[in-house]
């Protein structure tokens, strides 16, 4: 078997996995009825999309920490939807008295969210890089 074939296991796996996390948190999001903005699976989706980059992006690691590390992504989209959501709704209701028009630049705040994740992914993922690619198979 081809070592890119390989390579393209190894990366489809951990998404998989990862996802499943994902959707595991997603449905204590529910359980839970915490407040991460407007539609609660959007985080899912993002972090899905985020993960697809890193895994594509990120050097050639073993398979477990990049498993923590695509999981730590979705995970991390959910923490940090959670607390910029509630961050903005307490911004708006202490400085502009609930007129969300007025605090329209500040509501966007959750756009860095994904750009967060995603960096922070990438750079640890970079620490447990492998000095040859053939590594990973062993």
């Amino acid at each position: 078997m081809n070592y890119w074939l390989k390579w393209l296991l190894i990366n489809v796996g951990a998404l998989v996995l990862a996802t499943l996390v994902g959707l595991i948190v997603l449905s204590q999001v529910y359980v839970l009825k915490a407040n991460v903005g407007h539609n609660p699976a959007s985080p899912l989706v993002l972090g899905f999309i985020v993960s697809l980059v890193v895994a594509i992006a990120a050097p050639a690691t073993r398979f477990m920490p990049r498993l923590i590390v695509l999981s730590g992504i979705f995970a991390g989209e959910y923490v940090l939807s959670f607390v910029i959501s509630n961050a903005t709704l307490f911004m708006v209701k202490a400085y502009w008295d609930g007129n969300i028009e007025a605090a329209k630049p500040w509501v966007y705040g959750g756009a860095a969210i994904p750009f967060i994740t995603g960096v922070t992914g990438f750079l640890i993922l970079r620490r447990y890089r492998l000095s040859d690619v053939a590594d990973v198979f062993r």
